[in-house]
Order: structure tokens, then sequence, then C-alpha cells
């Protein structure tokens, strides 16, 4: 009698992230931001962002391990933001949780996965050898992990497995970063494996008039062509509903012409223009039509357990508005 033929084997999914973002700029503005690469949800229980401070005490080994909110998970295509507390709200209102000891600059950040005394390195910011004065080195520039926004580039998709001289590199082309200034967030929030803007190229003698309403203009790099060519090009908006759905993010948006709505019940108003003078940002979040604006959670309720749960939501119902000048 043949035997019977045994049941299929349960796919198996690619569990695969890393540090996308790392920012240290003025006053309490840093974080870290990591991105689901991979095709599973992590369960961020079995894993830690283990640091040390300075100087370590023995080189080669962590000084802190630090563990994320219990039951954080991340999901495929998604990003995990941890921030300081008293960071700039727009900040704040994108974080999954905050921790109040992120890197000056010369702290090295390790994402690990395992115990205390048996772990595995999965990437690292820095590293826990010794003390780099203001900062490392990161594609050639002096002290960067100072002062600065680091954001991977798009060719990586795995992480550097604790080895940080060869993320870091020796000049922008065989580092895995991109630098950014001081205080600039741009990609906050919409990892999506960065990939900077390249520079219009558009001829001299050629007057570039303004598009019409519902059109956005289309620039081709003569590198590539031969010519400047810039058309105005019709584009329909994506329509991002606040707030997401649960478990949701805005990475599917990313790159795209976005119209914001609110979703049935909500109205959108605007939280904060702290930088509105300075960086030409606001925030924008969906408040309950009946509620009339929208309230911080200790306004309705005493610190506890159900914060976690707010602060997913006020991730979900917040964008930041840029003019995206830089300026």
């Amino acid at each position: 009698m043949p035997s019977p033929t045994p049941p299929p084997l349960p796919a198996q999914c690619d569990e695969n992230f890393f540090i996308s973002e790392y920012a240290e700029g003025s006053g309490y503005n840093k974080y870290l931001e990591l991105y689901n690469a991979g095709t599973c949800s992590i369960h961020l229980d079995d894993y830690a962002f283990a640091s040390t401070s300075d100087s370590p005490t023995i080189p080669g080994v962590y000084e802190f391990w630090n563990v994320f909110a219990l039951g954080a998970t991340l999901e495929p295509g998604g990003v995990y933001i941890i921030a300081h507390p008293s960071a700039d709200a727009t900040i704040v209102a994108k974080a999954d949780e905050t921790h109040k000891d992120l890197s000056n600059g010369n702290d090295g950040y390790c994402i690990v996965k395992g115990t205390e005394s048996d772990y595995t390195m999965i990437d690292c910011v820095g590293n826990w050898d010794a003390d780099p004065g203001a900062g490392w080195d990161v594609c050639g520039t002096s002290s960067a992990t100072k002062d600065h926004t680091l954001v991977r580039k798009s060719s990586v998709t795995v992480g550097n497995g604790g080895n940080w001289a060869s993320s870091a590199g020796t000049d922008t082309d065989n580092c895995e970063w991109e630098i950014l200034p001081k205080n600039d967030w741009t990609y906050l929030g919409l990892h999506n494996q960065f990939v900077p803007s390249p520079t219009p190229v558009v001829p001299s003698n050629t007057p570039v008039a303004p598009c019409a309403s519902g059109t956005v203009k289309n620039d081709w790099s003569d590198a590539v062509f031969g010519n400047g060519i810039s058309e105005c090009v019709s584009v329909t908006p994506t329509i991002v509903t606040l707030p997401l759905p649960a478990n949701a993010s805005f990475a599917s948006a990313f790159g795209q012409l976005v119209s914001v709505k609110p979703d049935e019940g909500f109205q959108l108003v605007v939280t904060d223009h702290y930088q509105l003078g300075r960086f030409a940002q606001f925030t924008v979040c969906a408040a309950l039509i009946a509620d009339g604006r929208r309230f911080q959670f200790t306004q309705r309720k005493a610190p506890g357990p159900d914060f976690i749960l707010h602060s997913a939501e006020k991730v979900r119902s917040c964008i930041v508005v840029d003019d995206n000048s830089n300026e």
C-alpha cells in the first residue's frame, strides 16, 4: 500500500530588517529608523538595540541592553522609529517609541537578535570598540554621525552584520549612506529604499513655463538623452485617507502626488506649526469632528498601557507638510 503523501511544508518568509535612517541634530533631535525589507512581520521582542556610551568599558562589548516596547512589531515594507522623547514634535509624532539615551554622535548602536548573553549582530551605526571622538567618519565626511542625518542608500538591502567599517566606507562611492544636513528629516517615516532626487537639466536658452493645475513637471537629464527635456505630465493623485487603517503605513504612497482627505467622521486640523517660520513645515492630523480638535493623550486618560496604542494611532493620523526647500 503506498505511503500517504506528506503535507506540504509551510512557506518560509524572509525576515530581514536594518537601520534605514539615523539622525543626530540640534538639541534632542535624535532618532533611529528601522526598515523591514523582508516578507515577515518582525516581532521585536526577539531583538534589542544594544549600545555603548563614549569609550566602552570592555572594547567590543555592549554596555546597555535596550529592549523594544513589549509586543512591538515591524510589518513588511514598514518602518519603526525610536526617538528621543524631547525631540521636535514632528519627530515624536512619527515615533513608535522613545528612548532618552540616543547617540550624541559617538555612541555605538547595534540591532541584535537573541539574549544578553547570546546574540547575533544584525546592523550597526558606529561600533562598540572605542570612542571615535566627536563622531564616526562616513562616506569620507569627518564625524558624520554628529550633526547630520544619515539615510541608507537604495542599493542596501541587508544590515551590515556589525561590520561598521564597510558600511561607513571611505568615500561616497563605497559607503552605504546618503548624508543629509543637520535637522533634515525629509525621509523620516517613508524609507522605501531611499533614492536621491536627480538634479533636472534644462537648456539655458529654453524658457520653463509653469505647469497647469493637475499636472507636474517631468525633467529628463541630458546626460541620458543628450539634451534637456522638460514637459508637463498629467498625474492622478493617490488618495491618502487619514487616519490610516491599523497596520498600514505611508510607504505605498512614497514618491507620489497625493491628495489627503479625512475619513468619515473626521476632519483635518493643523496641530503644530512650530517649524513653519524656519523650515516651512507644519503638522496636519485627523481629528474627530465631534471633538472639534485633536486632544493629547493625557487630556483624556492617565498615563498607562493605553499610551502605546495611542502612539500607534497618532502615527497613522498625522502627516508633516513640507515645501521641500530645506530652507
